[in-house]
């Protein structure tokens, strides 16, 4: 019997973030080129510029053919899993949030489709098209969790209803990048690759050489997972230090600062990494995991958010807007292809909150270049994203607006949060807080009546994301307690 590639997931299918469109046929990592003729993407990409741009990311599919002998004896039992245009999971059957404060374990979707059976934990039967992995290994196997986001519902912040997904209660970062993390792991044990490379501004090379740190911990030596951060020549040394702490290899690439130069393809980034390392790495065993190259992050992200969004499709009232950080832009692609396909009319406006010009993804890759200016949001400057050319278009097309936050109205997020009384709102960092002051300054626009949304008021009802705290490099700290008006 030939060997499976690793690269092929034959549980997924593929989405076209320009047209998307959705092929039913199985995912292959190495394919981010949508095929399709009309596709906006073959005339927004040039050729010499595709190997560094995605078109196509994973989506779930209805498929059989990944199915094992006992996910096919539970749909004999129990019917079909759920699904949504054909191959995505419902409203009605994601779990329900827990009160006011409680996101349910995503990693427990198999309570909701047999609640009168008791299921061993980490068995998703019908459930395991949902995951980009087919079985949760790191549960399952090695006892390990990932931790859970929180919704916390009715705060009255600068005049808005508003609730806030937090994102800092994910075990290893605390923070937004726990939860890819988790996804690229599961898939990695599941396939045996032993070498993951990112490029990283600090967070998701964080989080994911924390997690790889612990489960090391649980393998032989043969079997165990190096990651590979590569970083900006000027990014802070004491992020760096970090990263190596937990057993990165910390590799710069000095191109990255450059105005000309595009971001790194994927035979890029191991041609940088095996010049740097000298290692030989085997094809086989290494897969390029930077945000938005993945794929599985923005899976994880998509779940996450159709979760968040059923708790409100049971109440009377939809949200008016949804903020997110916007950075990479992985965590944005999943709540905007999340609410696309969760609503057919009266959808909430989506609103991506950035730093100013010149220092935001969308911006920056319009004149190739950053400003040269700083902006404490530094995570979100998005100098580097394969997701970049998509988002750009989905903007021109207003499929989203976009919000660029000055500093004054940042600081006002931030003093929003940390100073809420009697404890701060929830533990957030600069690029976190910058969603808060997005929500600060349509407060402003409003009581000025110059509001951008005609159907926006004082009394709309706006869900805002909050990513979480990850490593906070020194300047970070300061400009944090610059915000803080307590002593501490």
């Amino acid at each position: 019997m030939p060997e499976i590639d690793p690269t092929t997931f034959e549980n997924l299918f593929s989405r076209c973030l320009f047209c998307d469109e959705v092929r039913e046929e199985p995912y292959q990592d190495g394919v981010r080129e949508c095929p399709n003729p009309k596709c906006p993407s073959a005339e927004l990409i040039p050729p010499a510029e595709r190997p560094y741009y995605v078109s196509l990311v994973p989506d779930f599919s209805g498929s059989n053919v990944a199915k094992t002998a006992r996910q096919e004896q539970f749909e004999v039992e129990n019917g079909p899993a759920p699904r949504l245009n054909g191959n995505r999971p419902s409203f009605e059957h994601m779990p329900p949030t827990d009160g006011k404060y409680g996101v349910a374990d995503l990693f427990s979707l198999e309570k909701v489709l047999s609640p009168e059976r008791t299921l061993s934990r980490g068995e998703h039967f019908g459930w395991a098209f949902q995951y980009p992995y087919k079985q949760d290994l790191l549960s399952m196997k090695y006892g390990l969790r990932c931790g859970n986001s929180d919704l916390i519902t009715g705060e009255d912040l600068y005049g808005f209803q508003a609730d806030v997904l937090d994102l800092s209660g994910y075990a290893y970062s605390l923070s937004l990048k726990d939860l890819r993390s988790w996804a690229i792991i599961n898939v990695a044990l599941e396939r045996g690759f032993k070498h993951l490379a990112l490029w990283t501004a600090g967070n998701a090379g964080y989080s994911l050489a924390r997690l790889a740190y612990v489960v090391n911990r649980r393998l032989p030596e043969s079997e165990r997972i190096q990651v590979y951060c590569i970083v900006e020549a000027g990014l802070e040394k004491s992020i760096r230090l970090e990263l190596r702490r937990w057993q990165a290899e910390v590799v710069k690439d000095v191109r990255i600062n450059s105005s000309s130069a595009p971001i790194l393809s994927n035979k890029d980034v191991w041609t940088l990494i095996e010049k740097n390392t000298g290692k030989a790495i085997p094809e086989r065993e290494r897969w390029h995991v930077t945000d938005g190259w993945d794929g599985v992050g923005i899976m994880m992200y998509y779940l996450l958010a159709l979760q968040v969004l059923k708790r409100e499709s049971a109440t009377s009232d939809t949200y008016d807007a949804v903020i997110v950080p916007v950075g990479s832009g992985d965590l944005f692609a999943g709540f905007l292809l999340a609410l696309r396909d969760a609503y057919t009319e009266k959808a909430p406006k989506l609103i991506a909150a950035v730093p100013p010009a010149g220092e935001n993804i969308f911006t920056t890759l319009r004149a190739r270049r950053r400003s040269g200016g700083s902006t404490a949001a530094g995570k979100l400057q998005g100098t580097y994203s394969p997701l970049a050319k998509a988002l750009l278009h989905l903007k021109d097309r207003n499929r989203f607006q976009v919000e660029e936050v000055d500093d004054i109205n940042h600081r006002k997020g931030a003093q929003l949060v940390l100073n809420r009384k009697p404890y701060p709102l929830l533990p957030a960092e600069p690029s976190a807080l910058l969603a808060f002051g997005a929500l600060c300054q349509f407060g402003d626009s409003l009581q000025r009546s110059r509001s951008r949304f005609n159907s926006w008021s004082l009394d709309s009802r706006v869900l805002v994301v909050s990513s979480g705290c990850g490593v906070t490099p020194l300047g970070e700290q300061k400009w944090l307690e610059a915000c803080w008006n307590d002593t501490i």
